[in-house]
């Protein structure tokens, strides 16, 4: 089963407001669920999100690397 994320968490995770979670969200940007009728976040929707919507000017491979995903 993949990791789920709330607002808050994402927020803190890619160091942005939850504001501006919301605000992706509302605008169709990022990917939800609804779970017992809470929002949240699937780890490969905020993954492929990232992948489109990230700006680098250093390794375009790294682009997830600087998220802390909890793996290992």
């Amino acid at each position: 089963m993949q990791k789920l994320y709330t607002t808050e968490t994402l927020a803190e995770l890619l160091q942005v407001s939850p504001r501006t979670i919301r605000r992706e969200r509302k605008e169709g940007r990022l990917p939800f669920v609804r779970v017992r009728g809470q929002i949240r976040y699937r780890e490969s929707d905020v993954r492929a999100y990232l992948e489109r919507n990230a700006s680098f000017t250093a390794d375009s491979d790294s682009l997830t690397s600087h998220v802390n995903w909890g793996e290992g």
